[in-house]
């Protein structure tokens, strides 16, 4: 339940429209809680999948029609509305929020947080197309890891479509370079309990309520703060955390990593992993 204090504040300066804008598995329903106790008047709108993707589209003539579709949602929906989407970067989308006036925000994450994320996904969603590719037919967490990392095999008929992660992420990149778009890191809307740190927490929802222009006493915001930043309230949810998936690294996928998307970790200012050498080898007696 959203306090008095939280609904009644919110509502008297609610902005018309907000676009959540986040890249998978990086933290979109942790967010949105947020923004939904923010906003406890809006709609909340899913852009993700307005359009059905046809066999024999090229992903171009997908993303024309699903940013068609989703402006189509946007002048339709009156304000105030939280909308959220995955999708990738497009002037034709972005034109849309600033020509209707929607706040962006873009959510980003580690992306090897986001691989292990994917694998953990995807091996507990039975109805996800790749879950019995991932369960039957990869052996273990390393071989899934590597798909994850690398994608399938687009001519494999056997095979379910997984785009490559530095292509997809690659698509996404522009958003960071818009104007007037806050960016925020799952790393930075993460608590002590998860692993981050509590001020850092709080400075990033200061951030986002100072975005979307609302005026809360000291109260409400920390009601907003201990009500919509729990991980653990997302339905996708599976063990949380910034470092866990450090664990799931061994140098050998950390150097796959780096040689096939080091890129991507330039790109989204994040750092390599440092590995402790291995003891020395001791020499024969």
């Amino acid at each position: 339940m959203n306090s008095p204090a939280t609904t009644q504040e919110a509502a008297a300066s609610a902005p018309a429209r907000v676009a959540l804008i986040s890249i998978p598995k990086s933290g979109t329903n942790l967010v949105l809680a947020i923004l939904k106790r923010a906003l406890p008047e809006a709609t909340t709108v899913d852009l993700m999948y307005p359009e059905p993707y046809r066999n024999g589209d090229s992903l171009r003539d997908y993303a024309f029609r699903a940013n068609i579709a989703a402006r189509k949602l946007i002048v339709e929906t009156p304000a105030p509305a939280i909308f959220h989407t995955h999708a990738t970067f497009s002037d034709y989308l972005m034109t849309t929020f600033w020509e209707f006036g929607v706040k962006p925000i873009f959510l980003m994450r580690d992306p090897r947080a986001v691989a292990v994320s994917f694998v953990d996904y995807v091996l507990k969603t039975e109805q996800h197309p790749a879950h019995r590719y991932f369960r039957d037919q990869l052996s273990d967490f390393d071989s899934r890891l590597r798909t994850a990392i690398l994608g399938t095999d687009p001519n494999d008929p056997e095979q379910p479509f997984l785009p490559d992660l530095a292509g997809a992420w690659g698509r996404y990149v522009r958003w960071l370079r818009q104007p007037d778009i806050l960016r925020l890191r799952y790393e930075g809307m993460v608590g002590a309990r998860f692993g981050g740190w509590d001020n850092r927490q709080r400075e990033n929802v200061k951030r986002i309520v100072d975005f979307l222009g609302l005026d809360l006493s000291a109260e409400a915001f920390d009601s907003l703060v201990r009500g919509g930043t729990d991980p653990k309230a997302s339905v996708t949810f599976h063990k949380g955390g910034i470092h866990r998936w450090k664990k799931s690294f061994t140098p050998e996928m950390e150097a796959l990593f780096q040689k096939e998307a080091g890129n991507i970790l330039d790109l989204y200012q994040y750092k390599a992993l440092e590995f402790e050498p291995p003891p020395p080898t001791a020499a024969p007696e």
